[in-house]
């Protein structure tokens, strides 16, 4: 009974140290967004007369990788007059882990066989998408973006 005791016990400190840098850490500090501009998630929403330029910070995951394969996208998004507008973000392609693929052994001239050692192989690429974002600051930007059509 002793033994259950002390394993539940080291359970739970390895549970709490796990998690306590999550639960403890502070939060990133959000950029103050200028009054009548707010931004929740991949929205922004602007209540004034003018314009405004969101540059935010896009974290792209790839479904089932680690936290280190990752990318950050800077995405600029224009938010209309008294209107709304969402943070589209193409996400880059990633990398997989690279693996180590043994070789076959090869057959020598006299008779014995050789051992290759391992190549490594280069992970295959995954597509990423976005899963977090941070809106780093918003500015009055009231010039015409430019057209990405082409003109007649």
């Amino acid at each position: 009974m002793m033994y259950r005791n002390t394993m539940y016990r080291n359970i739970g400190i390895a549970a709490f140290a796990l998690a306590a840098p999550l639960v403890l850490a502070a939060p990133q500090a959000a950029a103050a967004l200028p009054p009548g501009v707010t931004c929740d998630g991949f929205t922004c929403v602007n209540d004034t007369d003018d314009t405004y330029r969101v540059t935010s910070e896009v974290e792209c995951r790839a479904v089932g990788m680690t936290v280190a394969d990752r990318r950050t996208v800077v995405v600029d998004t224009y938010v209309p007059p008294r209107g709304s507008a969402q943070v589209a973000v193409a996400c880059p392609m990633l990398t997989g882990p690279a693996t180590w693929e043994q070789q076959p052994p090869e057959l020598g001239a006299d008779g014995t066989w050789e051992h290759k050692p391992p190549v490594l192989v280069p992970g295959q690429m995954v597509g990423s998408l976005p899963a977090a974002v941070w809106h780093r600051s918003a500015v009055v930007d009231n010039t015409p973006r430019p057209s990405s059509g082409s003109a007649s």
